[in-house]
């Protein structure tokens, strides 16, 4: 705590004393600092608000990556699939799926 403020507080806190007693500077400064404290909490709720919603982004950033990823592990299988199906009958169109799915492995 500042020093200032304890010696604020002590003054306030003395049965012999009240608030009337304080300097003018003591007040302004009580209440400069009382302004400060409201900026800060504001400030404080803005930065919280903030922290929020980028989670939020990067939740559904991370959710639509995991979709990405099981929609390019079907689209594998399927490609896989494929090669098979046509491996003896068109050779040259397994050929190009399964350079298509080396692509994407290195890619």
């Amino acid at each position: 705590m500042d020093k200032r403020l304890e010696e604020i507080i002590a003054v306030v806190n003395s049965q012999s004393r009240s608030t009337r007693e304080l300097s003018h500077n003591d007040m302004n400064w009580l209440i400069q600092r009382a302004k400060r404290e409201e900026k800060l909490d504001k400030l404080s709720e803005e930065l919280n608000h903030d922290l929020f919603s980028e989670r939020m982004e990067k939740d559904k950033y991370q959710y639509r990556s995991e979709i990405q990823k099981e929609r390019i592990k079907e689209l594998e299988q399927a490609i896989e699939k494929a090669i098979g199906g046509c491996r003896y009958t068109k050779p040259e169109v397994a050929y190009i799926l399964s350079q298509a799915l080396k692509g994407e492995a290195n890619g």
